[in-house]
């Protein structure tokens, strides 16, 4: 499994993904999918100094996994922290042992991204509903810990 960071080309290829994640989610079968949304998105993050967007590739060119993230200040103080948009690994992958690698070097490489970028706090959350339970036993075998929790209401 090959993990780095997105390239200019690789936009399509995941814009497909992001749709297939979309309709893998109950939770964001709410909110129609608009290619040209996750187009404009990853145009902003491909050279965005403080945005991170890593694919993980099962051979060069084959796209199975990314995440996104940032680094922000909060609102209420000059620290950093590094919060998630996405963490996504395919369904025919994920629960081989390739795609387990592909989760585990994802969070890796965030982790490591934070750091380096200043996070004095790194965040995940688990917005799509895809096994939460499964997600989070994961993100805690990763050092994650809960911290809060969070509610939506549909408008």
């Amino acid at each position: 499994m090959i993990i780095r960071e997105m390239k200019w080309d690789d936009i399509p290829p995941l814009v497909d993904l992001g749709a297939r994640m979309h309709a893998e989610s109950p939770d964001l079968a709410a909110f129609p999918y608009a290619p040209e949304a996750a187009t404009q998105f990853l145009s902003h993050i491909v050279d965005a100094p403080t945005q991170l967007c890593l694919v993980a590739e099962k051979a060069p060119g084959e796209i199975v996994g990314f995440f996104y993230g940032m680094v922000t200040q909060h609102y209420f103080s000059k620290e950093l922290y590094a919060i998630d948009f996405a963490l996504y690994v395919c369904r025919e992958v994920r629960h081989t042992p390739a795609g387990g690698r592909a989760a585990v070097a994802l969070l890796k490489r965030y982790v490591a991204w934070a750091r380096d970028h200043g996070a004095a706090e790194i965040q995940l959350g688990i917005t799509t509903g895809i096994h939460p339970e499964r997600t989070g036993r994961f993100y805690q075998r990763m050092g994650f810990r809960p911290a809060g929790t969070l509610y939506t209401m549909k408008g």
